[in-house]
């Protein structure tokens, strides 16, 4: 019995993003009242996810209104009825305290190789970014307003090529 529920409770990694403090030739300074969509390829594949966020060069806390989690299809899109809402203890908001990292509650999501995951977060409130983690290849789609639950891309008409909070 105890083997069984050590190996249940055990997670492995299967992406990451090196953080970095901001750095203000290159990243975006703050935002407010938009949404986020980062676009991860994980390396490893089940039932369950996690993510983690980080704050570790912030020095305020940072506050996300909303976070989604969905299978993702080209250019950003979200593959219909696989979008869950993230949690942190059980809370649909989340707070990042400065210089501290998180992970979030399990999210029952399958995933499976050559799979996408789109990672939506809505910023209410005017935000500067402190970690982020620049990664040319890839694009976050940024919307105006709340659009986690958005499955299509419409509204997010902005893309910059970096991950915040993201790692």
């Amino acid at each position: 019995m105890n083997e069984q529920q050590h190996a249940e409770d055990q997670w492995i990694g299967s992406w990451f993003a090196s953080p970095t403090y901001e750095d203000r030739t290159v990243a975006e300074e703050r935002f407010e009242d938009q949404t986020l969509r980062m676009i991860v390829h994980p390396h490893a594949f089940g039932s369950k996810l996690r993510l983690k966020f980080s704050n570790l060069y912030g020095s305020e806390p940072v506050h996300f209104g909303k976070v989604a989690a969905a299978l993702s299809e080209e250019d950003g899109l979200i593959v219909p009825g696989t979008c869950r809402h993230v949690t942190l203890h059980g809370h649909t908001t989340i707070t990042i305290p400065a210089g501290e990292e998180i992970y979030t509650d399990p999210i029952d999501l399958q995933l499976h190789e050559n799979t996408d995951v789109a990672i939506s977060i809505y910023i209410p409130a005017s935000t500067r970014t402190s970690t982020w983690h620049f990664s040319p290849p890839s694009i976050t789609y940024v919307a105006e307003g709340n659009r986690t639950d958005d499955s299509d891309t419409g509204h997010f008409r902005n893309k910059i090529h970096s991950y915040y909070w993201l790692s």
